[in-house]
């Protein structure tokens, strides 16, 4: 039987996890079987759409009937994980670690603890090197393995991050909890990844930004100006235009870190392209200045007045570029950050354009134009000398 977390304040005649909000039906799982549900059918999603309201509120009840119920009947029982397994770990990570991360870090974290779980869940750690060395545990030759199979050598960025969470866990799982002096992932021979070489040159930039949206112009504007990613847009706020320039955030901010800056000093286009950007807001509030037109007011808002999502920003992203004529892998958002790092005069501007502190990283990954030589003279040309 499908329980709720908490008593309902309103709506008791619906199923569990439906909620009402802005006009239309989400539903949430509520204990561990709907979680499991929700991790398998829809990863990465905290809520799913379960249709528009009406007057007896049918529609939501008829989706929650013929989608969760069925759906409900083959999650197998959720079973508390053994001690000494691996399953305790991830287990730990999710109640613990996932709810302290950012939301798209969270998302995937959450994905790759369900493939984690399938390859290694019932296999039981080494408590030491010891251990280890006896065979019976979870080793690095394991790790190395599972790298390798056929479907992660297809997906090899994917494969090598989602080791990557696994190896946090094990760290966390050493110094925090106790469980174990031993991380199978930290010699593991991760899959090689080779960086991304699409350089979007101003031709195929255009073709985009003539079939964007205007609030979408102005975020490909301030990523080519300063190769600013699409996270760093979206957490833009009135608050960062300032006198002196724009303010945008440069750290992936985690919940406990302290937001980092990195300042835009103003030129006339960049005046021009925020002006625009303020312009757009004000028609998308209805021209009136309202409670929400504080400093911490997010800048960019989408039609109804509201803070643009991460889904909504895709959203105007593909129609942008399907329109242009681009497939999927042709033109990434992100490209437009190395567009503007590789146009830059020089690797140390671009590094600091990027908002990065270690060089190799700029010249590896988002440099991606060639290099410009100045040939040496001729030897053939100097005189010879006579002996």
């Amino acid at each position: 039987m499908v329980t709720m977390g908490r008593p309902r304040a309103t709506n008791k005649h619906m199923p569990p996890g439906l909620r009402f909000v802005g006009g239309h039906w989400y539903w949430r799982p509520t204990d561990a079987a709907t979680r499991a549900l929700r991790d398998r059918l829809w990863p990465g999603r905290n809520s799913v759409p379960a249709g528009k309201a009406n007057t007896k509120n049918d529609g939501a009840r008829v989706w929650w009937v013929e989608t969760i119920l069925p759906a409900l009947r083959d999650v197998p029982a959720i079973d508390i994980a053994k001690p000494g397994t691996v399953r305790e770990i991830i287990d730990r990570y999710r109640r613990e670690v996932l709810p302290t991360l950012p939301e798209t870090t969270a998302a995937e974290d959450r994905r790759y603890c369900i493939r984690l779980e399938e390859a290694f869940g019932d296999r039981n750690y080494a408590t030491s090197e010891a251990d280890a060395a006896k065979g019976t545990f979870v080793r690095t030759m394991d790790i190395s393995r599972h790298l390798r199979l056929p479907e992660n050598l297809k997906r090899p960025v994917a494969a090598n991050r989602e080791i990557q969470c696994f190896a946090r866990m094990f760290a966390i799982a050493k110094s925090l909890w106790g469980y174990t002096e031993y991380n199978p992932c930290l010699q593991a021979m991760y899959n090689v990844e080779t960086p991304r070489s699409v350089y979007v040159d101003d031709a195929m930039f255009m073709k985009v930004y003539n079939k964007a949206l205007p609030i979408l112009q102005c975020m490909m504007d301030l990523a080519q100006m300063h190769a600013a990613r699409r996270g760093m847009l979206l957490r833009m706020t009135l608050g960062t235009i300032t006198d002196d320039g724009v303010l945008l955030p440069v750290n992936k901010k985690k919940k406990t870190d302290v937001q980092r800056y990195q300042r835009i000093l103003w030129t006339d286009e960049l005046r021009e392209v925020i002006n625009r950007a303020l312009e757009l807001r004000r028609k998308a509030r209805g021209g009136q200045k309202q409670v929400a037109d504080l400093t911490s007011a997010p800048l960019f808002l989408n039609r109804k007045g509201k803070a643009i999502t991460v889904s909504g920003f895709n959203s105007m992203w593909y129609r942008a570029r399907s329109k242009a004529g681009f497939a999927e892998g042709e033109f990434h958002f992100h490209d437009i950050k190395a567009k503007s790092m590789s146009d830059s005069p020089d690797a140390v501007n671009a590094m600091e354009r990027g908002g990065h502190v270690d060089l190799r990283m700029a010249k590896k990954v988002y440099r991606r134009k060639p290099t410009d030589v100045i040939p040496l003279p001729k030897v053939s040309n100097k005189p010879s000398k006579q002996g």
